[in-house]
């Protein structure tokens, strides 16, 4: 947990999280309906707003 924490913290982890989001709405707008990757980019991105929902808890608890 502790190692999963620390990745979390690291700076460029938001470089991730935007990432995720660029190609989460790239998928949605320029992929046909019923493309899997649709599926893998809004479920990436579900699970990116929930980390970066625990970075703000874990960097609020920090402080």
């Amino acid at each position: 947990m502790e190692k999963l924490q620390k990745i979390i913290l690291h700076p460029y982890f938001s470089y991730g999280y935007v990432f995720v989001v660029i190609f989460c709405i790239f998928s949605l707008l320029a992929l046909p309906q019923g493309h899997p990757l649709i599926t893998l980019g809004v479920a990436s991105g579900l699970v990116m707003f929930a980390l970066q929902r625990y970075r703000k808890y874990l960097l609020k608890r920090r402080n």
